[in-house]
């Protein structure tokens, strides 16, 4: 997913579908956020250094993040809202 705009009320509808069980991101409206699923790498590039962590843990400040997709790698559970 792909936010499309940082508008302050756009941003509080992501997050509450975020947090609703009953509503997806993909049903937010397509003008805030996109679906790209054709995306096998990709480069987050900071104005100025910009810190990350994964699974919790803080790995430092960084200029630049390059994210990859490995297939088969690790396997996610991902929820779905009940109908």
């Amino acid at each position: 997913m792909g936010l499309r705009s940082l508008r302050f009320t756009d941003s509080l509808d992501v997050l509450a579908a975020v947090f609703r069980a009953n509503r997806s991101l993909s049903e937010t409206d397509p003008s805030v956020v996109q679906r790209i699923d054709d995306v096998r790498d990709l480069t987050v590039t900071g104005i100025r250094p910009f810190g990350h962590q994964l699974d919790g843990d803080h790995l430092g400040a960084v200029d630049e993040l390059r994210i990859e997709w490995v297939p088969d790698v690790l396997r996610l559970a991902i929820p779905v809202a009940a109908p």
